[in-house]
């Protein structure tokens, strides 16, 4: 039998082999890794040892760093995987987490090419043999991410409910409340988001990602949304944050999303309209985000157009993008500056329209709060209701007056 020691030693062995090379290198290497002495892929040698085993984890690591060309290859290397390792926990029970490993991996796979259903389906596998209260807590965080990417916010919140956070420490206690955090701003509770995120931080022990979780989700929990200058200020810092801790992809995707926010808070801020949309599309190329350089370019198209605009449609299809993209908190901050915008140049009719879209998305978003949790957050402040309240505020008599005689449900949420 062969022993734990030794199948960790065998991992621990190739990720250190692979981790100086760049992706084209770490491809060639662990596609050799995962064929047999003929040449031939994905061949289960019996019985096993630990070539075999180092097989299994090159197979693995080849769809964690994102090395296959699409979904289907992804799951050829993980069957592969999961056949060697289902093989290994039958001979060493100790080594069994090493095929439940496996389900999350599929689940994270589908999860990337937004099969949500099929994700779930994987984690649900996983959890069901998992006992150890961390190993439950991965499981169950996976299902809250997919659950919050297919808007189903407040199972997502059940699913949370389920970690027992008694149990776990580090990133996998900090993740939990800021998993929280991020559906409960998209509910429009910020200060209950604030709390979780303030708890989050003094998690000891975390990583990166946390830190940068963290101070993303401050800038919406902390926004106020009459102050223009601090939303800019706090994306500036953590853009240089990224920056100074050579993150600089991540600072260059943030700088995307404040781009296209200062076309509604700050838009005289652009001095040279070419310059600013070929930066745009840069950087949504880069981050494969071209439903936000969509929508950068027809509001930009709004923001410089004198005349009269034709092509709401259009620009309403592209809000919609967002949230099918999962882009939440920023649909919601980008809508409501676009609304003031509207009312600013008078298109009134085109305000309302917006507004009756906005105030619809949240309704609907609250209706789903079952009575039990819509009693205990029943005297929470909510930021969403007291920004279209702002709005209202705005709005010419007869715009309400509107409102009123169509028995439109604005504000009465």
């Amino acid at each position: 039998m062969i022993k734990l020691k030794d199948i960790i030693a065998a991992k621990d062995a190739l990720q250190k082999e692979i981790s100086p090379l760049d992706l084209q290198k770490r491809r060639i290497l662990l596609v050799e890794r995962c064929k047999d002495t003929h040449g031939r892929f994905f061949e289960v040698p019996r019985p096993l040892d630990i070539g075999a085993i180092t097989k299994a984890f090159a197979s693995s690591l080849f769809v964690v760093f994102g090395l296959h060309h699409n979904l289907k290859e992804g799951l050829s290397f993980l069957e592969y995987a999961s056949k060697i390792f289902l093989i290994l926990a039958q001979e060493n029970r100790l080594a069994a987490y090493f095929a439940r490993d496996m389900e999350n991996l599929k689940g994270n796979l589908h999860f990337s090419y937004l099969n949500y259903d099929e994700a779930i389906h994987h984690y649900q596998n996983a959890l069901a043999q998992e006992k150890k209260p961390e190993r439950r807590a991965i499981c169950l965080l996976n299902m809250a991410r997919v659950l919050i990417g297919s808007a189903k916010f407040i199972s997502a919140l059940e699913c949370l409910e389920m970690v027992k956070i008694e149990h776990i420490v580090g990133p996998l206690l900090a993740t939990t409340h800021l998993l929280r955090a991020r559906i409960l701003l998209v509910l429009g509770f910020s200060q209950l988001a604030f709390r979780n995120i303030s708890f989050a931080s003094s998690v000891k022990e975390t990583n990166s990602q946390v830190d940068l979780e963290c101070r993303y989700l401050m800038i919406y929990a902390e926004m106020k949304f009459s102050e223009k200058s601090k939303l800019q200020q706090d994306y500036a810092s953590l853009a240089t944050f990224l920056e100074k801790n050579g993150r600089v992809d991540q600072a260059s995707f943030y700088t995307l999303e404040w781009m296209i926010i200062s076309l509604v808070t700050n838009h005289e801020s652009i001095k040279n309209k070419q310059i600013f949309l070929e930066k745009l599309r840069h950087l949504a190329d880069r981050h494969q985000q071209q439903n936000l350089a969509l929508l950068g370019k027809d509001l930009h198209e709004f923001i410089m157009n004198k005349g009269e605009f034709r092509k709401f449609e259009r620009l309403g299809k592209s809000f919609k993008l967002l949230l099918k993209d999962g882009h939440y908190l920023l649909y919601q901050l980008l809508m409501a500056h676009f609304i003031l915008v509207l009312l600013h140049r008078r298109y009134f009719d085109r305000a309302l329209e917006f507004l009756t879209e906005l105030e619809t998305y949240h309704r609907e978003t609250l209706s789903k709060i079952p009575p039990k949790l819509h009693d205990l957050l029943a005297n929470e402040p909510n930021t969403i209701k007291g920004i279209l309240s702002e709005i209202r505020n705005r709005l010419p008599a007869s715009s309400i007056e509107k409102i009123d005689g169509l028995g439109l449900s604005i504000f009465k949420i």
